[in-house]
């Protein structure tokens, strides 16, 4: 109208107006649930795949702790007694007789199915925080725990002929468990990043922009540690 123009050029505007109008909107429907339905089956994969690089050192660094772990205490099994006390060399004992890795009632295994998810959304937020902080806290803790968290306790039952029983208790659920953990730290250790190499942004829409995405891929690992724990 500013411009001066025609009755039907104005007309013929406000056609594709509200044509533009029910392309871009009319998809939107479905609120919430429909959006994470969305993210859960492109977003958060894309997302993963774009930040890949994190997550890949992570779970590097986690299997170089499960690597150094097992070799010195295959070469040292004392220390594990150090390490744990003497439960965890009466499992491994336990299990090269032929019990379970964990002998856990039906009742109660829907209550241990939430204890172990609470448990590692537990560590995948304390290693969010930590790789938070400049980035490389977060690459020693996945080192840590690898030690501490597999390559120790395989090396006992390993010693005992009884690594087969370890394996395959953490084979259902492992995998995933352990990718999301890696995503979740990876996303803490590139928001500690993001300020110290910016690129061409200012440090803080840097460390801003990361961060939205890596509280999503923290959401993301969060759901597939669920996932783990109903294993």
């Amino acid at each position: 109208r500013t411009g001066g123009v025609g009755a039907d050029t104005l007309a013929h505007l406000n056609r594709l107006c509200a044509a533009a109008h029910d392309l871009i909107y009319a998809r939107r429907g479905g609120g919430a649930l429909r959006g994470l339905a969305t993210f859960a089956a492109s977003g958060f994969p894309v997302l993963v795949r774009r930040t890949a690089l994190y997550h890949l050192v992570c779970g590097a660094a986690f299997a170089l702790g499960v690597l150094a772990a097992f070799v010195v205490i295959r070469e040292d099994p004392a220390l594990a007694d150090r390490m744990f006390g003497s439960e965890l060399r009466r499992r491994a004992e336990q299990a090269a007789a032929g019990s379970a890795y964990l002998d856990i009632p039906a009742l109660v295994r829907p209550v241990f199915g939430w204890g172990i998810m609470a448990n590692n959304v537990h560590v995948t937020l304390v290693a969010f925080a930590i790789g938070a902080i400049g980035g490389v806290p977060g690459v020693l803790y996945m080192l840590f725990q690898g030690m501490v968290a597999l390559g120790a306790v395989a090396a006992v039952f390993a010693d005992h002929g009884a690594l087969d029983v370890l394996l395959t208790f953490a084979a259902a659920h492992g995998p995933i468990e352990l990718t999301a953990i890696f995503i979740g730290t990876g996303a803490g250790v590139r928001t500690g990043v993001a300020p110290l190499l910016p690129g061409r942004r200012g440090r803080l829409a840097a460390f801003v922009a990361t961060a939205r995405e890596s509280v999503a891929l923290l959401g993301g690992a969060c759901a597939m540690l669920v996932v783990a724990g109903l294993l």
